[in-house]
């Protein structure tokens, strides 16, 4: 039941209920400029459940549990240092603990929902809705025919069995750079033509002139 807190310098603080038993704990991490996390080591700072963790200003946090025992919660103050957070103040509190989906205007969720794939993570911010939270598609990453819609979103490389000359056509015409695999006869060439009609018999006289000829 992991909760993390991510301040304005990339400084983020991560706590965690234990796999093994009703005790909580920490990671202090660090944001770099290529999207990767130092951790710090892993603290205990309590015992209880469900722990949640927001910055409530700069270098400061606070953190609300639930207890192991009951419905009660529980609350920690927290200064942060270098790699270490010093936590004091802990206390009863009636306050709700933190929503663990939502930093600012920004909301995060699974498909687990049910309005999407079980896999799928997505965010909403007071300017998108709805949208994946994925890494930019690359080539052979591919959007392939007969894959989910929501795979679609946003994909530029599209791929499919070359004689899948309907989707083949289709993706080139809206755009999207195309690959067309198994492309091992004359017969399989769509106009416009598969961006990379791989093929099987690379040294064929049919494909390298068909390949020769073709206007991208």
């Amino acid at each position: 039941t992991p909760a993390v807190a991510l301040n304005d310098d990339g400084t983020l603080v991560e706590v965690h209920q234990s796999q093994n038993a009703s005790t909580l704990w920490y990671h202090v991490g660090h944001l770099d400029a290529n999207g990767e996390i130092t951790w710090s080591a892993s603290s205990q700072y309590d015992n209880g459940v469900l722990p949640t963790v927001a910055f409530t200003g700069t270098g400061t946090l606070r953190e609300i549990h639930k207890s192991q025992s009951n419905s009660q919660n529980w609350t920690w103050t927290g200064v942060l240092n270098a790699n270490s957070v010093s936590w004091s103040g802990n206390a009863k509190t009636s306050l709700a603990r933190y929503d663990k989906t939502r930093s600012g205007v920004v909301s995060v969720w699974t498909g687990a929902d049910g309005a999407t794939s079980a896999d799928t993570l997505r965010y909403s911010t007071d300017q998108v809705t709805g949208d994946r939270i994925r890494y930019q598609q690359t080539a052979f990453d591919e959007f392939q025919d007969g894959d989910s819609a929501e795979l679609k979103q946003g994909a530029l490389f599209y791929a499919a069995p070359a004689t899948s000359s309907s989707f083949i056509v289709s993706a080139r015409q809206a755009g999207k750079v195309v690959r067309g695999w198994d492309f091992d006869s004359a017969s399989d060439a769509t106009n416009p033509l598969a961006n990379y009609p791989a093929t099987n018999q690379p040294y064929s006289g049919w494909y390298t002139s068909l390949t020769a000829n073709a206007v991208r």
